[in-house]
């Protein structure tokens, strides 16, 4: 049976992956280095789309492209970081990646159901927190 809700949940998803890819070009603009600067941006907004589609019926290969794409920026925006010496976000972009892969891992491995729930919200939290604080940070401007 259709779940009522779905256009609604489709919709704030819509919304929270355009917010996303807005989120890594802002903080690709930070990154001196041209390099780091298109890696953040490219992966980060490849990462929102396909996010978004996750709501689809190839929701098992969109989380394998999202994901790739994903790391490659949380690991990017890291490393940016690191280059910065923005110490205290950099220990905490290094747990980013490491809760998406456990996540990940987690989805794939299909024997931990009980966990996976917990853990995602952990990592989602975790990640759109941190690359808000980020962006507001301005690395750049230091």
């Amino acid at each position: 049976m259709p779940n009522p809700g779905r256009p609604f949940a489709v919709v704030a998803l819509a919304f929270w992956c355009t917010s996303l890819a807005f989120s890594f070009k802002w903080i690709s603009n930070q990154a001196s280095h041209p390099a780091l600067r298109k890696i953040i941006e490219i992966a980060g907004i490849g990462a929102a789309v396909y996010a978004f589609f996750v709501a689809t019926p190839m929701h098992d290969l969109m989380v394998v492209i999202g994901l790739v794409f994903s790391l490659t920026a949380l690991v990017t925006t890291v490393l940016f970081l690191y280059s910065a010496k923005a110490w205290k976000l950099f220990g905490w972009g290094l747990l980013c990646p490491g809760l998406s892969v456990l996540s990940a891992s987690l989805y794939f491995a299909g024997s931990t159901f009980e966990f996976m729930p917990a853990i995602q919200k952990m990592n989602v939290l975790s990640v759109v927190f941190w690359i808000l604080v980020t962006g507001y940070a301005r690395i750049g401007d230091q």
